[in-house]
């Protein structure tokens, strides 16, 4: 296991929205508005993942979404 950096933030709704948090430990990368018509997302902070650290996603104000796809890109 070793530190990675990560590069790229991807997200995207079949239908509906919701509000998307991709966050490493407790510090925020970036907050999506996510619909049909998001996808790569830009201005990613704090995005040093230390070894054995935690990446989440966390969904909140659901409406209505469904199959919402994403990928996390990262270099090493």
């Amino acid at each position: 296991v070793s530190r990675r950096s990560i590069t790229g933030f991807y997200i995207k709704s079949g239908s509906g929205t919701c509000t998307a948090n991709l966050k490493v430990g407790s510090n925020v990368v970036s907050t999506a508005s996510v619909s049909t018509s998001s996808g790569d997302q830009t201005g990613l902070a704090n995005t040093a993942v230390v070894v054995d650290g935690v990446i989440t996603l966390v969904i909140s104000s659901n409406s209505s979404a469904t199959d919402v796809t994403f990928s996390v890109e990262y270099t090493s």
